[in-house]
C-alpha cells in the first residue's frame, strides 16, 4: 500500500472512530492508558567565557541547542544568551525533547560586539566538552528529570 493511501486510510478510520464516540485506546487494543502531554525535561545551564589569559569576556553570544545544530526547527528549540561583565551565562528552563536526547547538547559562543572587548574566534562545544549531570530522575512517563549543564569556554583572539 502506498504511503499516500496508508495515510488516507488512517485518517478515515480515525474519523469514523471519533464519530462513534471512541476517545482513547484503553480497552480497545488492550495497550494501557493513553497519556496526553509532551516529553520534557528541566535544564539548568551555566558557564563562563574567558580569553586564553583567563580574563572574563562580556557580551559573548552563547547559543544553547538542546538537540544539536542540525535540528529541523532550531528556532523553536535553541536559546540565545549573552555573557555578563563577569563572563558568566545562565539559563534555567523546561524544554520539550524526546527520550534519550536529554544529554545531547551543542553550545556555540560567538563574539558579536566587534572590537569592544577585542575580536575573538567562534567556538562550538559538544560532547565531552560539556558537563551534563542528571540531578533529578524523571517519572518514567513524560518527565525526563532535571539536568545540570556546565561549560567553561575559552576563546582565542582573532589573528589580525
Amino acid at each position: 500500500m502506498s504511503k499516500k493511501i496508508h495515510t488516507w486510510w488512517k485518517a478515515l478510520l480515525g474519523g469514523i472512530l471519533t464519530l462513534l464516540g471512541f476517545q482513547g485506546c484503553e480497552g480497545i487494543l488492550n495497550i494501557g492508558r493513553c497519556e496526553y502531554g509532551q516529553p520534557h525535561a528541566n535544564y539548568k545551564l551555566l558557564g563562563d567565557v574567558k580569553d586564553q589569559a583567563g580574563k572574563p569576556i562580556k557580551g559573548i553570544r552563547v547559543v544553547f541547542a538542546p538537540r544539536g545544530l542540525d535540528d529541523e526547527y532550531p528556532e523553536y528549540h535553541n536559546d540565545t544568551l549573552y555573557t555578563n561583565a563577569a563572563g558568566h551565562f545562565e539559563l534555567a528552563q523546561t524544554k520539550y525533547n524526546w527520550p534519550g536526547q536529554e544529554s545531547s547538547f551543542t553550545l556555540v559562543a560567538d563574539d558579536v560586539d566587534g572590537e569592544e572587548n577585542g575580536a575573538f574566534e567562534s567556538q562550538t562545544l559538544t560532547g565531552d566538552k560539556i558537563s551534563v549531570k542528571q540531578s533529578q530522575r524523571g517519572d518514567g512517563n513524560w518527565y525526563g528529570g532535571t539536568f545540570d549543564i556546565e561549560a567553561q569556554i575559552v576563546l582565542k583572539k582573532k589573528s589580525q
